[in-house]
């Protein structure tokens, strides 16, 4: 059921608001693991490319606490492929390695993609490489719109973007199919990085850790934001647990002084 409607998540609310300094949850809402879970259950249990490269979007924006605007313009020289992670002995591709630059970082953070080989429904290293081998990518950008995803370049450059305004609009629409008994549900520009600190402090992750990989600043006010809703929504799973939204412990995805 909807997490927000059990007493323990009030209370802890409650809770949240007489202690943190007149704190209310605002703007675009956060989703539980298991709330992901059931989104990418749903789009990936009706195989097409449309559905695939959403469901790619959503896992890789929150492994990654991506901006709506990064996501859509995520592109072959975005991704650092001297710095990918693949054993010789397994082949396996561990970690995937990406640089971003959002319109609050005065330079470019690198960043790493983890793969998730304890819950593989969440892992956005498998998702992405499935999505590229389909789509026959070789260059350009990674989330193409819709008109070249389904007529993809002969020579498998990729010119387009996503339109990220779309997306927000299709997700909204999918959550109220697959989660209707969120009702004030509200996606938004920021819902990925917010459900991007639940994973991370559902995972126990370092706070300090967590920031630096959303890239806030140490004075921000949208981390202790975004961390008072995971709190709550953290608390409420641990009082009445649900196997949905356990994760593999989160660990720092941010590179420090990386060669780009």
């Amino acid at each position: 059921g909807d997490p927000t409607k059990h007493q323990d998540y009030k209370n802890c609310t409650k809770k949240l608001l007489d202690d943190g300094d007149g704190y209310e949850e605002k703007g675009s809402s956060q989703l539980l693991p298991g709330d992901v879970r059931r989104l990418l259950h749903h789009l990936l249990s009706a195989p097409s490319l449309v559905n695939l490269q959403m469901a790619v979007v959503i896992i890789i924006s929150i492994l990654c606490f991506l901006r709506c605007d990064e996501f859509s313009k995520m592109a072959c020289e975005h991704f650092l492929d001297h710095m990918f992670f693949i054993p010789k002995v397994s082949k396996v591709v561990e970690e995937l390695v990406l640089k971003v630059k959002g319109k609050s970082d005065p330079n470019w953070v690198t960043l790493k993609l983890n793969a998730d080989h304890k819950y593989t429904d969440l892992c956005g290293v498998r998702m992405l490489l499935v999505h590229l081998f389909l789509i026959d990518w070789k260059g350009g950008f990674i989330f193409p719109n819709m008109t070249e995803l389904h007529e993809p370049p002969t020579d498998g450059i990729f010119l387009s973007q996503m339109d990220h305004d779309k997306f927000n609009k299709d997700l909204q629409a999918l959550c109220a199919i697959v989660l209707p008994e969120l009702k004030d549900l509200k996606i938004g520009a920021h819902t990925m990085r917010k459900t991007a600190y639940a994973f991370a402090i559902c995972g126990s992750g370092d706070r300090d850790d967590i920031r630096k990989s959303a890239r806030h600043a140490p004075g921000s006010k949208d981390a202790p934001a975004y961390s008072k809703d995971a709190d709550a929504h953290f608390e409420t799973h641990k009082k009445n647990p649900n196997q949905l939204n356990n994760l593999t412990q989160w660990h720092n995805i941010r590179i420090e002084q990386a060669t780009n």
